[in-house]
């Protein structure tokens, strides 16, 4: 299957789509409340990884992921589900929205967000 990646314009809309998220368990665990494993932001990120890690250490160091985002410049974007970041920790914590939403059980038209990649 080839891949098919998102626009900005179609990540942004299916980022708007899922901002109710916010709040929410990070982890498919038993009630863990801490705020490193709540749901803090769902973001539109670049699609590639490299150019994800460059992205969640602009956003850990305090950049809006709106202006992170800008690291982007081959036009293919993805959406990332992401808790509260230690600013201290090495390695940053995100998961794809797709991910998110099947580890969750949480229905999604695959027609329409097939293009979002499990990782």
């Amino acid at each position: 299957m080839k891949i098919k990646y998102l626009n900005y314009s179609q990540a942004k809309a299916i980022c708007n789509d899922y901002q109710y998220l916010v709040g929410r368990p990070y982890e498919n665990t038993d009630n863990n409340t801490e705020s490193n494993n709540i749901v803090h932001q769902v973001v539109t990120a670049p699609y590639s990884r490299i150019l994800q890690w460059q992205f969640m250490r602009s956003v850990v160091r305090g950049v809006s992921p709106e202006q992170a985002i800008e690291i982007c410049p081959n036009g293919r974007y993805d959406v990332l589900v992401l808790p509260e970041q230690d600013r201290r920790a090495i390695s940053f914590r995100m998961k794809s929205l797709r991910s998110y939403l099947s580890e969750h059980g949480i229905d999604y038209n695959q027609e329409i967000y097939n293009c979002l990649r499990i990782y």
